[in-house]
């Protein structure tokens, strides 16, 4: 079963890399994956986060800085050296088939610490964010699924070291997310005037109905 898993992998990846290949993209993809790409994405959520929930904004840094140093940690340090998987541009095979569009980096692929990130902090910032405005915000998944697309077509990941690594990234993020709503987030309660404009409604409510 491993051996088809693979051999798929091998095979998806020649695909995407030299099939599914242009010019534009071989420019495009390394950039989406650079960190520094990302920066206005990171922006706009600050502002988000200071325009709907300014009181969270010391938690929402917090928590981010923990589930990057999770995922990452746990990705790079513990499970690539357990698994010593080959990258792509490493593997004695497959390098002969591909381009080097970005440096190889690192030995190891599985699972892709890019994928375990970005998801990790999508997942993470989508449930805050929907907490706080009331709004799905989507294209945060969106994001991270280009950067884990750019990672497997510049050749530096498998497909399942991509599935991995987001589900690992999910994983952190839902542990996260679920002690901070569980220990942290405190709702914030209603004013005076607002209980008394409640209970006056109720009031008025409750005669009409004699």
């Amino acid at each position: 079963m491993l051996e088809l898993i693979d051999s798929l992998d091998r095979i998806a990846v020649l695909l995407i890399h030299n099939d599914l290949d242009s010019k534009c993209l071989d420019w495009i993809m390394p950039i989406v994956r650079n960190p520094l790409a990302s920066l206005p994405l990171y922006f706009l959520v600050l502002a988000l986060v200071m325009r709907n929930a300014k009181e969270h904004y010391v938690s929402f840094m917090i928590l981010s800085i923990v589930l990057i140093a999770l995922t990452d940690l746990g990705s790079a340090s513990l499970f690539k050296p357990w698994f010593a998987r080959l990258r792509p541009l490493h593997d004695p095979f497959l390098k002969q088939y591909l381009r080097y569009l970005v440096e190889p980096g690192g030995e190891y692929s599985f699972p892709s610490s890019h994928a375990a990130n970005h998801f990790g902090i999508s997942f993470l910032w989508y449930r805050l964010l929907k907490d706080w405005t009331s709004r799905n915000h989507y294209w945060l998944f969106a994001w991270a699924s280009l950067i884990c697309y750019a990672q497997v077509y510049v050749g530096k990941h498998y497909p399942t070291d991509i599935l991995i690594g987001m589900l690992y990234g999910a994983f952190v993020a839902l542990v996260i997310y679920g002690f901070y709503k569980r220990f942290v987030f405190v709702q914030v309660p209603k004013s005076d005037s607002e209980n008394a404009s409640t209970a006056s409604s109720i009031a008025i409510e409750n005669n009409s109905n004699v």
